[in-house]
């Protein structure tokens, strides 16, 4: 029978803490460029005569298949290799692409570089977990993974902030006497500074030592890929009682996150009659303060329940339900400032399920496929988030139940969707582990 795989006598490895760090500002780095496009839409349109549908695709779609694809090769990586030199030759590739994609001058380079980046980022997190998991005790988890989740928060408020001054500064002519840039459209120089500031901190992580694997580990070096597929496969069905409750919060939390990210600058524009840009600049600093505030009192309170030997995943299903109730609310509210603090209650409780995901995983996989395992389960959060986060809100917007196809009820129904659904299988889960383990 399936139980929690670890080691109560884990202890924490030499420069764990610098070790999660520097894994959380190379993932920063990641979404500094995925949040960046957001911000040259309009100049690369205007510059390739692209439509909407073709930008569509370049933001998610070919990113995304390019980040799915390289999840499972990672995991095996992970579980084989020096987790930093594959991490770190990962992290170079990208800021690579990044620099290659600021070159580009044509529809092609521009998709074949995004799926390049996408194929370097989708390394990042598979073999961040598996150092984490080596790294840090069981009970000191929660907190290790809220900061690494921390990333997505700053990498895109330094992308608006740090990415619209460059943006600024080379459409003034500030780097007119640099001999690459001197050729480059503002937004090519930007991207290209982006890729150029990733290299150094790519190899950071070389300074810290890779964490000693547990004892069992040598089980996961043996045989081929594909026979390592079949035992993972085989793992996964064998245990499916708990992986596939995991398997089924992580996503739907995925996915509301998504659902939120998409539409709600545009459904809060709608609804308070506001333009774009007098949203966007609040919504970011709201963003900000609530979600960076909210995941690490979050982490910090499943720290506490995990030293209790206690699942955490009620906390974050919990918090997913809440940030959905706040989100949804917000739409019904008479006045604006009731909107706002709505959505600054819903934005607080946003991406506390992805560390309660995360600490379960850990705890769940045996040492020696952690890598593997991982992969399988950011895949799925990956694939459902983009696929389904973005599209659920339109879709149920069209439903006759919804009035006149309103996009801001069709994000109210889509976030309490998904929060309901994760929150069951998180109890589901948690009741079964207290099972198995006792």
């Amino acid at each position: 029978m399936a139980q929690f795989t670890d080691d109560h006598h884990h202890t924490e490895s030499r420069g764990a803490w610098r070790l999660v760090v520097v894994l959380s500002l190379i993932a920063t780095f990641a979404f500094v460029d995925r949040a960046l496009l957001s911000l040259v839409v309009q100049p690369i349109k205007a510059a390739l005569h692209l439509p909407d549908v073709t930008m569509s695709l370049l933001f998610g779609l070919t990113f995304a298949v390019g980040y799915c694809i390289s999840n499972l090769p990672a995991g095996y990586l992970a579980d084989r290799m020096d987790r930093r030199v594959v991490l770190s030759f990962a992290a170079i590739c990208w800021a690579i692409m990044t620099m290659i994609f600021g070159l580009s001058s044509g529809v092609t380079q521009l998709f074949l570089c995004r799926a390049g980046v996408g194929l370097a980022e989708g390394v990042i997190s598979p073999v961040a977990f598996s150092l984490i998991r080596d790294a840090i005790p069981p009970a000191r988890r929660p907190l290790a993974f809220s900061i690494f989740s921390l990333a997505p928060i700053f990498g895109a408020t330094i992308s608006l902030v740090a990415g619209g001054f460059l943006l600024k500064a080379a459409g003034a002519g500030a780097f007119r006497a640099w001999m690459i840039l001197s050729a480059l459209a503002p937004w090519q120089a930007t991207f290209f500074l982006v890729g150029v500031a990733g290299v150094p901190v790519s190899l950071l992580l070389l300074a810290v030592p890779e964490p000693p694997r547990h004892p069992d580990h040598i089980a996961g070096k043996t045989g081929s890929a594909g026979k390592d597929l079949a035992i993972v496969w085989h793992y996964l069905v064998n245990h499916g009682r708990l992986f596939v409750p995991l398997f089924v919060f992580c996503s739907m939390a995925a996915t509301q996150n998504f659902a939120v990210s998409a539409w709600l600058p545009t459904a809060l524009a709608r609804t308070l009659a506001l333009e774009p840009q007098d949203v966007g600049p609040r919504l970011g600093l709201m963003t900000f303060v609530g979600s960076t505030l909210g995941i690490v009192a979050g982490g910090w309170m499943m720290a506490r329940l995990a030293r209790r030997g206690k699942s955490v995943l009620l906390v974050g299903g919990g918090a997913g339900l809440l940030s959905a109730m706040g989100i949804a609310t917000a739409f019904f509210t008479p006045s604006h400032a009731g909107t706002w603090a709505c959505v600054q209650l819903g934005l607080l409780f946003m991406g506390i399920s992805y560390t309660a995901g995360a600490s379960t995983l850990s705890r769940l996989a045996p040492p020696q496929l952690m890598g593997r395992l991982s992969a399988v389960y950011v895949l799925a959060q990956t694939a459902a988030g983009y696929a389904l986060g973005p599209l659920l809100v339109p879709t149920l917007a069209a439903l006759p139940l919804v009035k006149n196809g309103d996009l801001a009820m069709g994000l109210a129904a889509s976030v309490m969707l998904c929060g309901v659904i994760a929150f069951v299988s998180g109890w589901i889960l948690q009741r079964r582990i207290g099972r198995t383990t006792t």
